[in-house]
């Protein structure tokens, strides 16, 4: 594993109950990535008829994919997983190639910003090529993962904090400014 705790944290709290439905859920999220590495926020229903899955309830909303996969990766890298080692370490290299791929050489930033929540794409993206980069220490993830947090910090404003733009036009969002501090 890598080196979180993965699950080894839950000690006598969790129990077979909880590692089971953990183990669903990353099946579950392992079943429903896009063929091109990514978790398509408005279209991962499209993996369930593929998988056999009739559980999947409709479409999310569209331009939030670097965020969802984000989440996603850092769903496997929580629970001890290492980009190309052991059983979900393929969706971890795939998901994040095409993460790497989403990001703006010049600026940084990882998708684009046609949303006006785009910011926390880019921060939980961010989040998601530093935990990997920590999980796996390679070499290939260091500059990326760099050059998502240069882009975190040319985002704040004068008073320390984040809103929805970038460059920055001074005022503050509270749940912005969180992801962007983890």
């Amino acid at each position: 594993n890598g080196r979180g705790l993965g699950r080894q944290g839950l000690g006598k709290r969790g129990g077979k109950p909880i590692e089971d439905a953990l183990e669903n859920a990353l099946e579950w999220l392992a079943r429903h990535q896009s063929p091109d590495g990514s978790w398509d926020s408005d279209g991962f229903d499209a993996e369930c008829g593929a998988t056999g899955n009739t559980i999947c309830d409709g479409p999310g909303r569209a331009g939030h994919d670097v965020g969802v996969t984000g989440l996603v990766l850092l769903a496997f890298l929580g629970e001890g997983g290492v980009p190309g080692e052991g059983r979900y370490g393929d969706v971890l290299s795939k998901g994040i190639f095409w993460l790497r791929g989403q990001q703006d050489p010049d600026t940084g930033l990882l998708g684009d910003a046609s949303t006006h929540e785009y910011l926390y794409n880019h921060a939980i993206g961010s989040l998601a090529l530093c935990e990997a980069y920590y999980a796996s220490n390679s070499p290939r993830l260091k500059r990326p993962a760099q050059s998502a947090i240069h882009y975190i910090n040319r985002a704040r404003n004068p008073y320390s904090a984040w809103r929805y733009d970038s460059p920055p036009v001074g005022t503050n969002d509270t749940s912005v400014t969180g992801w962007m501090i983890f």
